[in-house]
């Protein structure tokens, strides 16, 4: 990947009684060939990536992934830990992080943290499965969960179970999905899918479909429901109403926001936002409608390599003259800035452009029994005529800067619209509104990089999302997934792994 940048710097210097603002577009990332995240187990691959800094300490990082290991004849996951202890440039493996009891796969890792009274607690929750296969039968078990480290990863508390669903039979199958964890103050916040019948989502010849809801919890508290809906069998995608993909966020005076994606019609899909203003004791009852963006396409690829998922797919390298697809989503992602703004970002979608990355910024959002202020939405991508795809983002806000930075992996530069390259969006609040295209740059990051591993048909999946943080001395720290080769054990292997990359400054 090229490392041509276009973006924007902010340098302010008091002259007199006023600021003297001088702009240079020259935000440059540093590594030319990105950091090796997941420098352990090689021979197989790594996805699904989330980082967060360290709140005093701006040299430690932690990222954690999912890692695929063999287990006899069966590929299985765990989530998995690296640590930096300066800023990035290098990664200590942690190993994997303790599992519950009664589950052997893991998934779907978030990061959160706090230091209270000088001590430093890591948080880290993943989904956990009883069935190595994470194909539910009688007897399984899932369990959302979180572990901690007051010793930045090095050791691991047992497993603290925020939740357990068990299937019963084929009437009454339930199994949790993909957590997200966010601590503020003495509180742990968690928010994850339920599915009441998940085996009735894989049995194709059986048209029932299965509810489907948000839940939210403070741990110790009550569990909440946010938002239902329903899940038809995958062969039927276009016609799910399901609910996916919370985010939470909690801004300075302890409001907590919760979004998620709704599919609404066959083409149509809701991003919605509630509030908590009681530290999780409740949730409004109504929820706010931030977008109504067009649905992903449901399909993509052909033959055993296609992709059909309710929440989106999208073209992938050729397999075996195959055209293969892939699994992106829609699932919003938000973040708060210091005068307690919100910004939320998601993939859209149209048949010309392609998926897009949106925006919206949510203001006057702090009052109980008011609704909040919307912006118009905003395509940050500004890719021009391209028509490309750009998907898998992520969101993070610049204290330093004053910037709202997203990351996401995008098309522009491959003229067959298969390859994509790590690239970031980046506004900065002090000169923009962020409310036009216009407002936003943009730079690559790493190297151009496609769904393929070498090995099978698996390698269509390149996870579901990546990650990245931001301090008080850099803009922005990026992890994600690409499939570059890698020199292991002699033999060059293209399999998908963790890499990073920073600002310099």
């Amino acid at each position: 990947m090229l490392r041509k940048v276009l973006a924007l710097i902010i340098i302010a210097g008091v002259v007199g009684s006023f600021t003297a603002m001088v702009y240079a577009h020259t935000l440059s990332w540093e590594s030319y060939n990105d950091v090796l995240v997941s420098n352990v187990n090689l021979g197989y691959k790594k996805v699904e990536a989330y980082i967060m800094r360290h709140p005093t300490n701006s040299s430690i990082l932690m990222a954690a992934y999912m890692d695929y290991f063999q287990a006899g004849a069966t590929e299985g996951h765990r989530c998995r830990v690296a640590v930096s202890t300066d800023g990035g440039a290098t990664w200590i493996d942690r190993g994997y992080i303790h599992l519950p009891s009664g589950t052997y796969v893991s998934a779907d890792p978030v990061i959160a943290v706090r230091t209270v009274n000088n001590t430093t607690t890591w948080y880290v929750s993943c989904v956990a499965f009883s069935d190595i296969l994470n194909f539910y039968n009688e007897g399984d078990v899932s369990k959302v969960y979180f572990v901690t480290s007051t010793d930045n990863g090095s050791t691991w508390s047992t497993p603290t179970v925020v939740v357990e669903a068990t299937c019963v039979n084929s009437n009454n199958c339930q199994v949790v999905d993909k957590p997200w964890i966010t601590v503020h103050g003495s509180n742990v916040y968690l928010c994850w899918t339920k599915l009441d019948n998940k085996i009735l989502v894989y049995r194709e010849t059986d048209p029932l479909p299965s509810p489907i809801s948000i839940l939210f919890k403070r741990h110790g508290g009550t569990e909440l429901s946010i938002d239902s809906g329903t899940a038809d069998r995958r062969n039927n995608a276009v016609s799910d109403r399901s609910v996916q993909g919370c985010n939470i966020a909690v801004n300075s005076n302890g409001i907590i926001y919760i979004a998620w994606s709704k599919n609404v019609s066959d083409t149509t899909a809701n991003i919605l936002l509630k509030r908590s203003f009681d530290q999780g004791a409740t949730v409004e009852n109504t929820a706010q409608l931030i977008a109504s963006p067009n649905r992903i396409p449901t399909t993509a690829g052909t033959g055993g390599y296609k992709c059909v998922e309710p929440f989106g797919c999208v073209i992938g390298v050729i397999l075996n003259n195959t055209q293969s697809g892939f699994p992106v989503n829609n699932f919003p992602q938000m973040v708060i800035d210091t005068s307690n703004n919100i910004h939320v970002t998601w993939t859209g979608y149209s048949s010309t452009s392609l998926t897009n990355i949106m925006y919206k910024k949510i203001t006057n959002c702090t009052t109980q029994g008011q609704s909040c202020t919307i912006s118009s939405v905003v395509n940050v991508t500004n890719e021009g005529t391209s028509n490309k795809d750009q998907f898998l983002l992520s969101i993070t806000f610049s204290s330093a800067n004053n910037t709202v930075i997203i990351t996401a992996l995008d098309r522009r530069g491959s003229s067959d619209n298969v390859a994509w390259r790590p690239t970031s969006y980046h506004c900065h609040l002090n000169i923009n509104s962020c409310t036009s295209s216009s407002h936003w740059s943009t730079s690559s990051i790493g190297q151009q990089s496609a769904n393929y591993d070498g090995s099978n048909a698996a390698a269509k999946y390149i996870g579901s999302y990546y990650g990245v943080t931001s301090t008080s001395s850099r803009e922005a720290y990026a992890v994600w997934g690409d499939g570059r080769t890698v020199n292991v054990g002699g033999t060059l292997d293209p399999r998908v792994r963790i890499w990073f990359d920073r600002t310099t400054t």
